[in-house]
């Protein structure tokens, strides 16, 4: 054996040596075109690679931390025929669906709800997800995205980029920003928050994530933070664009502030009113200087004011509430006064008290007040039935019942056509009115 030992070495180091010359041939094709050769070139790829067995990614893949769960492609929902309804349509997931929110837009309807489906359209194999479905006219769902990231539901809006949805996971939060068709989403990570709420602005819009006892703002453009600052700490209720400015409204615990911020968010002024709970605020258009109407409820009761913020112009009491609400649509405030039963106020902009009326029964939840032709349209809850209440600007009502269900609700007004939505067990319900 050890006489054959240097011919059997000789022919390792050939082999070896063959290798290295046919590793030398194929590492340049790396640098020529996807069919195997130099451009313009007729020979075939050495092996050729069916074009289904691989998914290409998307450019933003692993941005948006943990993917959507695999689905199957979705298929439109058509209506359920009624005798009643426009039409009625019915979502089910074992476990339930909770509705998180509904936007009506130019583009049509979108419902975000949470659910952790095995079956139906709804399936994401028992993952708890965030989806986005939306709603024709007609009563059909024609489309359905289950989002990445985030399992948390905390907050959406239509902007000008598209409906723009925060989500929270464990250890980040996710703004995800659909397309019309929601076909396309483009997430953008964020810090980790235990809640966040958006508003939409004339380009962009603002996020404030809530973590701990501080609040954090982030002005976003096409997915990029232009500019993010620390705010007082509080619930942001409200923020309205005034180019040159915004203005946020923060309910606290003790009270609430009015906060004017630069377009860069920095704090330009702060106004804080102690011990009294902010009901509402709406700008009023002036030719002299900019008035704010103030609802707001402290000792004295429920009180109207009108302000620029520096110098109280006007006040005028209501009366005393256990809890109360305010809406106002341009045209005129609509005060609901809650005792031991509800009453109806409806005040104009000057501050004139037009009507009032007292309420059949008890309201012990709104879900969604819109307003129309100087009136409004009132879905609650009196603890056991769902009714829609319409109220016109002189403050008469007329009402329709929805019966019993135990969940959440919303209402939209498309063109006088109203749509309601509400969860019962394991369904959400949508009735076109």
């Amino acid at each position: 054996m050890a006489k054959n030992t240097p011919k059997t070495l000789t022919v390792i180091l050939l082999l070896a040596l063959a290798a290295l010359s046919v590793a030398a041939v194929l590492i340049p094709e790396a640098e020529y075109s996807a069919t195997g050769g130099e451009p313009g070139a007729e020979t075939p790829p050495a092996e050729e690679v069916p074009p289904d067995t691989e998914t290409p990614l998307p450019d933003d893949a692993g941005d948006a931390g943990d993917a959507a769960p695999p689905v199957e492609p979705f298929s439109p929902i058509p209506p359920e025929p009624s005798a009643v309804y426009a039409y009625t349509q019915t979502l089910w997931a074992e476990g339930g669906v909770e509705l998180n929110a509904v936007h009506n837009s130019s583009s049509g309807c979108y419902m975000v709800v949470t659910h952790a489906g095995k079956e139906g359209a709804l399936n994401t194999g028992g993952v708890r997800t965030v989806t986005v479905l939306k709603l024709l006219p007609d009563g059909t769902i024609s489309a359905l995205k289950h989002l990445a990231g985030g399992e948390n539901y905390f907050d959406s809006s239509v902007t000008s980029e598209g409906l723009a949805v925060v989500t929270g996971g464990s250890d980040k939060c996710y703004i995800g920003v659909l397309s019309e068709e929601l076909t396309d989403e483009f997430v953008t990570e964020m810090p980790v928050a235990t809640g966040g709420k958006l508003f939409s602005l004339s380009e962009g819009f603002l996020l404030f994530l809530t973590a701990g006892e501080g609040t954090n703002a982030y002005k976003l453009r096409d997915g990029v933070i232009v500019s993010s600052a620390s705010i007082m700490g509080g619930s942001v209720a409200a923020v309205y664009d005034f180019y040159s400015y915004y203005l946020l409204t923060v309910k606290g615990i003790q009270g609430y502030s009015v906060v004017k911020l630069s377009p860069e968010l920095s704090p330009v002024t702060t106004v804080t009113v102690p011990e009294k709970e902010l009901l509402s605020i709406t700008p009023l258009p002036s030719e002299e200087k900019q008035l704010y109407l103030i609802v707001e409820r402290g000792a004295q009761g429920v009180e109207i004011l009108k302000t620029d913020l520096k110098e109280e112009i006007e006040r005028v009491g209501v009366g005393l509430a256990e809890r109360a609400e305010a809406y106002m649509n341009g045209e005129n405030i609509m005060l609901l006064l809650h005792s031991e039963s509800t009453r109806l106020y409806m005040v104009d902009y000057r501050l004139n008290f037009t009507s009032s009326t007292a309420l059949k029964g008890k309201v012990e939840r709104i879900y969604d007040c819109i307003s129309y032709d100087g009136g409004y349209k009132l879905l609650y809850s009196d603890g056991e039935a769902l009714t829609l209440l319409r109220i016109d600007r002189d403050g008469k009502t007329v009402s329709g019942n929805f019966g019993s269900f135990p969940g959440n609700a919303a209402l939209i007004d498309s063109d006088g056509s109203e749509t309601v939505f509400y969860t019962d067990g394991e369904s959400l319900k949508i009735i076109g009115v």
